[in-house]
């Protein structure tokens, strides 16, 4: 996830913004699964996603999308 999340990051520094959100979007897909497992654990790796997730949206003028993805338990 980690790996996914700065891909994100990456493509959004280099203006590939789609391919950007569909990253930050799978790294937070991959976290809430390994929540499942292991909440304990993994729960700050699920807020560092979201947070990338949030600003990808953010960047694509998807601001509402983006507190609520931000904002989610």
């Amino acid at each position: 996830m980690i790996a996914l999340k700065n891909q994100a990051v990456c493509l959004a520094a280099v203006r590939r913004p789609a391919e950007a959100l569909a990253a930050a979007a799978e790294a937070v897909e991959l976290s809430r699964e390994l929540i499942a497992a292991q909440p304990e654990v993994h729960h700050p790796l699920l807020a560092s996603c979201l947070d990338t997730y949030g600003g990808r949206l953010s960047d694509m003028d998807r601001e509402a999308e983006a507190v609520a993805a931000t904002c989610s338990p």
